[in-house]
């Protein structure tokens, strides 16, 4: 009625199926397993090589921004500085807004760092040309003899130290920024 080799070759037969779909399956879930590993190292290749295109492609818009904004900075500290000591004429009204200008470009391209050094320089230019402006008024309004020897305030010194400081921590941070070797 039952033939136990023909039990015994169905058995072999499914177990060798069973051993065989095991194999296919085990053989699958490696390869698998690679190709995502090979996916996943292309992939932070091609995103460092991103990385550097990027780098590549803003360091230029950088470079002009950080050197237009300083310059800027420079072009306006010597307004400033003529201003003050009478050499030159008065500030207007509207002396800061091309420096601002700058400022606002800068904030597209810079790193944090400079950014927020340049937002200080800025401040701290501000603040001087503001002194700079309350004390020509203070004068005008004054009986004092303008042929005087007496060039510029306490105050104005201060505010000028306090700049320049701000202004070599930002060339400083741009420089580096930049990988501007050092002497």
């Amino acid at each position: 009625m039952t033939n136990p080799t023909l039990w015994g070759s169905l058995i072999t037969g499914l177990m060798t199926g069973v051993i065989a779909l095991s194999g296919v399956i085990y053989t699958q879930r490696r390869a698998d397993r690679r190709e995502r590993d090979q996916w996943n190292r292309e992939r932070e290749h091609e995103q460092i090589l991103w990385e550097r295109e990027e780098a590549a492609r803003t360091f230029e818009q950088r470079r002009e921004g950080y050197s237009a904004f300083y310059e800027r900075l420079r072009s306006m500290a010597k307004t400033i500085y003529d201003a003050g000591l009478g050499l030159g004429p008065e500030l207007d009204d509207e002396w800061q807004y091309p420096l601002y200008q700058e400022l606002l470009r800068l904030e597209l391209y810079a790193t944090p760092k400079v950014h927020k050094l340049a937002d200080k320089a800025y401040n701290e230019l501000w603040h001087w040309g503001d002194l700079v402006d309350t004390e020509a008024a203070a004068a005008s309004a004054s009986t004092t003899d303008p042929n005087s020897d007496d060039f510029g305030s306490a105050a104005f010194y201060q505010a000028q130290e306090t700049f320049d400081e701000a202004q070599e921590l930002l060339l400083a941070a741009m420089r580096d920024d930049l990988r501007v070797p050092k002497d």
